[in-house]
């Protein structure tokens, strides 16, 4: 199936309001009660036509209205994505929506098999969190 969102002018065509942004750092302490590098989780969620239309796996077309990506940090390592959460309608045949909401949820196993629509990647590549760092007290 040939996607016509590999374009970069298509991120543009979507714009979503970003709604909710959240953060959370867990420190761990070893024996001698010496703080571990920080482990910090992202959250930013999306609304609105979140993107292009896409085709699930039992060949409906869904168009997007919430978009929910989640990120991880361990300690100074690279900030990485590690889930995509599309939410949408089922787009029926004389151009209306199905009632019902259409959930997916995808990650880099997804990914790497090739499960993830294209606009999806580049979008959250593209809308990274600002990395945070706890100031101490």
């Amino acid at each position: 199936m040939e996607q016509p969102t590999d374009q970069p002018s298509v991120l543009a065509q979507f714009t979503p309001s970003l709604r909710v942004e959240r953060f959370d750092e867990v420190v761990q302490y070893d024996d001698a009660m010496t703080a571990e590098p920080p482990q910090r989780t992202y959250e930013r969620l999306w609304q609105g036509q979140c993107g292009p239309d896409f085709t699930v796996e039992d060949g409906e077309t869904v168009r997007p209205v919430r978009l929910r990506a989640r990120w991880f940090q361990d300690g100074d390592a690279p900030l990485r994505w590690i889930s995509v959460e599309v939410t949408g309608r089922v787009v029926l045949s004389d151009g209306s929506f199905d009632h019902r909401p259409v959930r997916k949820i995808w990650t880099h196993h997804h990914a790497e098999l090739g499960q993830v629509p294209d606009w999806f990647l580049q979008f959250v590549s593209a809308n990274p969190p600002a990395p945070r760092t706890t100031t101490a007290g």
